[in-house]
Formats: C-alpha cells, sequence, structure tokens
C-alpha cells in the first residue's frame, strides 16, 4: 500500500479485519509506524518502509499501541531516532522480527547493544544493511558489534556461523537468528585487504563461532588460514578467494591451490589436525626455481589419503624428468615421468629431474598422484 497521510487516517480505520499489510511511506508521508498499528489492532503480519527519517512525534507513541495479534514485524527505516528500537523493547515476543536499515549501517548496533538481550524473546530475528559499505568497519564499533552477538547468544548452547567478506561480496543477513541457529556477515570495505596489516579486527575472544566461511578478492590464501584458525570452537572452514578455495572440517580437507607449500600445509593442520583425507582438486603446476621440492604431511596423523593433480609442467623446460618420492616412514616409493618426447630412458641420474618429495606417516596413507594430463613414459620403481 502507498498513500497519503490524509488517505491513511481515512482509509485504514475502517479496515477493523486487517491482518496483513505492507505498507511504503513517501517522501511527503509523515505516518509513522505507530500510526498503523493504532488504526490496525488485529493485525498479524506488518511490513513496514520508508526512507526519510522517523518523524519526531513517533517517540510520544511509543507506549500508545496494544496490538496483541502481531506476530510478525518488519521496519526498513532509517534508525535516526529510538523511537521504533524503544517499541521492540516492549512488544510482545513475535514469531518474526527483521530490521533493515538504507544509512547508518553499524551505527544501529551502538543503539541495540545495552539490551541486545533482549531480542532473544523472538523466535526470528534478521538484522540487514542496504546498500554498500565503503570503508572497513572501525575497531570501536567491532567491539560493538561483537558484544551485540554475545547478548543475542546469551546462555543458550548455540554458537554462530560466521562470514567475513570484502566489500562486494556479501549479501543476505548482517545478523540472523532462526530455528535455533545463528549467523553473521562481516564486511571489509573496499579500501581494506581482509586480514592483513591487522585490519580485520574481530576477535573471537568468548568462543561463540563454530564454522568460518571467508570470501574475498585481495588477501593472501596463508594469511586467511592463519585468521580463520584464531577461532577456537571452529569445525568448519570455507574459503573462497581470488585464486584459492578451500573446505575443511575435522576429517576433511579439500583445496583448490596451484602452488602446495609447506606453509600452507601447516596451517592447514593447525584448522584440522584430525584431517583423514586432503585433496588438491586444481592442477599444480610446479615453479622449477630449485631442483627439488618436499611436501610433509607426517604431521596428519589421521591421514588416510592425499591426492593431487600434476599440470602440463610447461615450466620445466630444463628438465628431462619429474619424479615422485614417496616416503611413508622406512619404505620409499619412486615414480619418475619422462617430461620430453623423443628421449631414450636411460638410468636414472636425477641430474635433469625436478623431485616431488612427499612424505606421510604410514604406508596406510594412499597417495593418489593424477598425471593425466602429461603425455609421457612412466617408469615406477619401489625401493624397500
Amino acid at each position: 500500500m502507498s498513500a497519503t497521510s490524509k488517505s491513511l487516517i481515512y482509509f485504514l480505520p475502517q479496515f477493523t479485519c486487517l491482518t496483513k499489510l505492507t505498507f511504503y511511506r513517501q517522501d511527503q508521508d509523515d505516518v509513522t509506524l505507530f500510526d498503523i498499528l493504532l488504526c490496525c489492532k488485529n493485525i498479524i503480519d506488518l511490513k513496514y518502509t520508508s526512507q526519510a527519517s522517523i518523524p519526531y512525534r513517533a517517540t510520544s507513541q511509543v507506549n500508545t499501541t496494544d496490538n496483541k495479534h502481531l506476530k510478525r514485524l518488519t521496519i526498513s527505516s532509517p534508525i535516526s531516532t529510538s523511537a521504533y528500537i524503544n517499541y521492540i523493547r516492549i512488544v510482545q515476543p513475535l514469531d518474526y522480527l527483521k530490521l533493515s536499515t538504507p544509512q547508518d549501517r553499524y551505527e544501529i548496533f551502538q543503539v541495540i547493544e545495552p539490551f541486545a538481550e533482549v531480542f532473544q524473546k523472538f523466535k526470528e530475528v534478521r538484522l540487514k544493511f542496504k546498500g554498500r559499505e565503503a570503508s572497513s568497519i572501525p575497531p570501536s564499533l567491532t567491539d560493538t558489534f561483537y558484544s551485540v552477538l554475545c547478548k543475542l547468544k546469551g546462555d543458550r548452547n548455540l554458537l554462530y556461523d560466521a562470514t567475513f567478506s570484502d566489500d562486494g561480496y556479501a549479501s543476505g543477513d548482517t545478523v540472523a537468528i532462526c530455528d535455533n541457529k545463528l549467523s553473521f556477515c562481516y564486511v571489509v570495505g573496499e579500501s581494506a585487504s581482509l586480514f592483513s596489516n591487522n585490519t580485520y579486527c574481530l576477535v573471537d575472544s568468548k568462543e561463540i563461532v563454530k564454522a568460518v566461511t571467508i570470501n574475498g578478492r585481495r588477501s593472501s590464501f596463508t594469511g586467511i588460514l592463519n585468521y580463520a584458525k584464531t577461532f577456537p570452537r571452529a569445525k568448519n572452514f570455507n574459503i573462497d578467494t581470488h585464486g584459492f578455495n578451500c573446505k575443511i572440517n575435522k576429517t576433511e580437507v579439500i583445496i583448490n591451490c596451484s602452488s602446495p607449500s609447506q606453509e600452507i600445509f601447516a596451517h592447514l593442520k593447525d584448522c584440522s589436525p584430525h584431517a583423514e583425507t586432503i585433496a588438491f582438486e586444481q592442477e599444480i603446476n610446479f615453479v622449477c626455481a630449485v631442483s627439488e621440492t618436499t611436501w610433509d604431511l607426517t604431521a596428519f596423523k589421521s591421514l588416510k589419503s592425499f591426492s593431487f593433480i600434476v599440470g602440463n609442467c610447461v615450466n620445466m623446460v630444463y628438465y628431462t624428468f619429474l619424479a615422485f618420492k614417496f616416503i611413508y616412514g622406512d619404505f620409499h616409493c619412486y615414480k619418475e615421468i619422462l617430461l620430453k618426447k623423443n628421449i631414450p630412458v636411460v638410468d636414472t641420474t636425477f641430474e635433469d629431474t625436478f623431485t616431488v618429495i612427499v612424505k606421510v606417516h604410514s604406508q596406510l596413507v594412499k597417495i593418489n598422484c593424477n598425471t593425466k594430463k602429461l603425455t609421457t613414459q612412466l617408469n615406477l620403481k619401489c625401493i624397500h
């Protein structure tokens, strides 16, 4: 419904049995949320939207309504006064409450932080911000934001699913409580880089996060992994950044990364110390500045399977062979691949061989080395 204040005053009192209303306040109107509630005693589901500031007289209307049938309330309005927030404090428990503000963004948390625990009375709560954030959240507001999250959780045995995003990658609600599930999204502005130089300052000091999703475009993969492991109770990680993708849970690591390093394995160990499966799903193209690289996975004591895909090795112009040395404790296995065509296979001297050494804790670990991308000759030998 879109109407002027005059037409609203004229029409609404005639709809005494009205139970559902979507109202869009126009710029020339001064209709408040309370004007509607006073007219519609039997309203069950109300969606109130206004792009203009809340009229000052709304402050005196907070305690004038009695809508015992109200179950669902959506308010999309600038929070320039505390009138609507004060109403939320005293309204009866609702099945659904959604607050959406087109401006002020995180400043709304300064308003609700002193009594944020009141929101626990609602079965479903959603806080959403329209528009885009141009800069990262200031440290002072980060502390307030985190305090609100803690108060919304309260003493309930629930933990948050947390999403961290560069600006432009975020969508959905900023905070949501639904069906005993908690979630929040934290956005860093366009001028900042995720997790670099302490830009990201949200610290999970109360250990309220159980799962972390990170979306971005500018940060290093190792930097993100280093930040992800600062959440003590998080067991699931989903990382999707420019050039890197990774899913981690208690027993499995699935990663897209073209250049594995020992530093990455160390961070993965911190995030999933009991991983049983580690799989690199992106083709690995080795950078041959040196003639040997080592992947030491012996710290993964629960590991059962390690998989990776070898790329076309177009950069290995100075090598005839690509050799893999798999070390299972005191058992060694070599896999040698001829990289250049029309060159006879001779005794391996390793003078023109690039060697990849993979170390695992036990012979029970299955190493899957996919070399189908290479049109080459294979010579496999095992040494005990």
